[in-house]
């Protein structure tokens, strides 16, 4: 899976990651808001590029369910400074 929706960068380092499962995750995520936000019609994963656009993910808990949280912003600064997410 990492080769069809990685570029070579990312790919470079999911091979470095201690948890590529985690990494995967982390990157789908991105690439699917940073196309959420883009005028693209057509989501092709490979071509999104997470390291090029800011993003901000974030492990979330909801009662007992662990979600990933990504956002894509031009302002991710204020995604960080909520360090502590509870819902």
């Amino acid at each position: 899976m990492a080769e069809k929706i990685l570029n070579e960068e990312e790919f470079s380092q999911y091979l470095t990651a201690e948890d590529k499962d985690a990494f995967l995750l982390e990157k789908w995520t991105q690439k699917e808001c940073i196309f959420k936000r883009s005028d693209e019609r057509a989501y092709s994963p490979k071509q999104t590029n997470t390291l090029a656009n800011k993003t901000f993910s974030r492990r979330i808990t909801i009662g007992k369910e662990e979600y990933l949280l990504s956002v894509a912003s031009d302002d991710i600064e204020k995604f960080r400074l909520h360090e502590n997410i509870h819902l």
